[in-house]
This record gives C-alpha cells, structure tokens and sequence, in this order.
C-alpha cells in the first residue's frame, strides 16, 4: 500500500488530539503482515524514531547498497510501544520491528518471523515480460541481515512461553543479552546456527497470549524497561 506510512500519521496524530498527556502506551499488530513496499515499512518506522539508522540494504552492485536513517521526530512522544508479531510476519513488518527494537523504541512480543529479507527490482522484458530480480539484503539497524533469520522477540510467545519470559524479567533473570548477541552477529552463510537460533523461540501464528503480554508490559512501566534493556546492550553490535 503506497499510503501505509501515511495513514498510520494520520491515526498516530489523531490519538495525540485525543487522548494528550493520557496516551500511555501504543501497541503495533504486526501479526499476520506480509509486508510490502520497502519506502513504506522505512517511513513508518521513522514516525517514532527522530534520529539513526532505520535500516539497511547490502548487495553485489554498490547501487544496491543504500542506508536508511531516520529524518522525522517521534510523533509518538516517546511513549512506551510494544510491536506484535509472530511467524508470518515478513518484509516490511520485519523492518519496522527490527528498526524500533535495535534502536531501543519498542518491546517486540510474540515468536520468529518468517525471515524475508530480499529486496526485488522488475526488469521489464521486450515481449511484455518480466524479470523477478533479487538486488539485495536487508538489514536491521544493528547490522544483521534478515533473511533467513527474521527478529527475536524481546518476549517469547512459542509453546505458551510468555508467563515464563514475564516471570523471569521480573525476577531479573532474563538471559536474553546473550541470545540477542548471538542473534546478531551469527554469519549470513552459518546457515546452521541462523536454524538453531530459531529454533530458540519457532515461528507459530498469533495468539490472544501476545496482546495479553503487551497489555501487562504497558502497565508496568519497570516492567517494560526491563524487556528494553537486553536490547540496548547489543544495540552497537555488526555481524
């Protein structure tokens, strides 16, 4: 959709008319979203972040190597959000998960994404035809290539394992710094590990358990900067 970026402004200024210094908190679904244009999911994510990398493309031509920051401020005013996803979120849902995630903005709830991160150009043929090319990689604002590997979740939802995500960040017994760091600099070609990782919290659908999290984790604001904090600890790390 070529007005995704601007629909979503338009909702997010509508919520500050309405609900001012009352809006607590925002919850992003992303469940389900196949993603879509590429311009889009970067314009989106730069509706709440006001300065950095958003993303990144990487490929064999150096025109296909283009990097992505922001340019907007946060519309949202820094208010807490959470992102949902699960494992058919792709694409474009995976930039702007990626991209509020490794920049500290959000709290991503839900399992693996399906891990498409390939970026396509047309070449249009004399007969009429076309070509389907694959230009290039995309990359998350830490540096990790997507494809075939997609965003971990600061709370993991696979296998009904959020109670015991929500229960050891409370507790301060989250290991996921480590996960977070392997996530992000296992090798493109280590196709073996990038399998493993996965397996760590495998991709599923969406349950009503995601929105129940993202609900607890906007109500307890110690809460919610806990599940940042692993984030922010490898927020500097390149594969």
């Amino acid at each position: 959709n070529q007005r995704t970026a601007e629909t979503l402004e338009a909702k997010l200024r509508e919520a500050q008319a309405t609900y001012g210094r009352q809006w607590k908190g925002l919850i992003l679904d992303l469940r389900g979203n196949p993603g879509g244009l590429l311009d889009q999911a970067v314009r989106s994510a730069d509706l709440f972040l006001a300065t950095g990398r958003i993303a990144a493309t990487r490929g064999r031509h150096p025109q296909s190597s283009v990097n992505h920051d922001a340019t907007e401020g946060d519309l949202a005013a820094g208010i807490p959000i959470v992102v949902l996803v699960d494992g058919r979120t792709a694409s474009g849902g995976e930039i702007l998960s990626s991209a509020l995630q490794d920049r500290g903005r959000a709290v991503v709830v839900g399992t693996a994404t399906y891990g498409k991160g390939l970026v396509q150009t047309v070449i249009d043929l004399p007969n009429g035809g076309e070509i389907d090319l694959s230009w290039s990689r995309l990359h998350a604002p830490s540096g990790y290539a997507l494809q075939g590997l997609g965003v971990l979740p600061n709370i993991c939802t696979s296998g009904n394992a959020a109670n015991r995500g929500l229960n050891g960040l409370a507790a301060g017994e989250s290991g996921l710094a480590k996960t977070f760091a392997q996530w992000r600099t296992v090798a493109t070609g280590n196709t073996g590990v990038r399998k493993s990782l996965r397996a760590l919290c495998p991709p599923e659908d969406g349950t009503a358990e995601a929105e129940e999290v993202a609900r607890r984790l906007l109500s307890d604001r110690a809460l919610f900067t806990k599940a940042l904090a692993p984030t922010g600890a490898v927020a500097g790390l390149r594969p």
